[in-house]
């Protein structure tokens, strides 16, 4: 075996580690386990399929979360927007605007995501996330939540106050 062989199926045992990572990953983002399940899947497959593009400048887990991210970003925007359809590699690649190799931040995420979750009640929190986290439309943050637009509304104009009066979000929303 040549050094490369060796070198991908070492990423690609690490690709199939990272399962349970990604999975709680997109936990988070769609709070619903057998989608989460499914992102995590599609973009495990995705690393496989374009593990030669891996470059090791960051680890095979954060590229993995990366790939099924902007996957699942795309899979978003092509229900939201019927023109954007994934159509190959190269496509994908021009309309999200970059390469697989881009890192992601996952710690600050998190913990910004964990601070409004214990700041606004339940019900906001899920219009905020889906909203500024997700970048769901209002539109679509209602048929995705199954409550009507003026609620998801009202829900993000009093929780965008509730950040204001935070210590930790005080600049964000101050002119609320």
């Amino acid at each position: 075996m040549t050094t490369q062989e060796i070198n991908i199926e070492t990423v690609t045992e690490e690709i199939y580690a990272s399962m349970p990572m990604v999975t709680r990953f997109f936990l988070g983002k769609t709070r619903n386990m057998p989608a989460a399940e499914d992102a995590a899947m599609n973009g495990i497959v995705k690393a496989i399929e374009n593990i030669e593009k891996y470059n090791g400048k960051s680890k095979v887990s954060t590229w993995v979360i990366t790939v099924a991210y902007r996957l699942w970003l795309d899979t978003i925007k092509s229900h939201s927007n019927s023109r954007t359809v994934y159509t190959g590699d190269t496509v994908f690649l021009e309309n999200m605007g970059g390469t697989y190799e881009d890192n992601i931040d996952l710690d600050s995420q998190v913990s910004i995501w964990d601070m409004v979750d214990t700041i606004l009640s339940e019900k906001q929190t899920a219009v905020v996330l889906a909203h500024y986290r997700d970048g769901l439309k209002y539109r679509e943050v209602a048929e995705h939540l199954n409550i009507p637009i003026g609620s998801v509304m009202s829900r993000l104009n009093s929780a965008k106050k509730k950040l204001a009066q935070s210590g930790d979000f005080a600049d964000a929303f101050s002119e609320v």
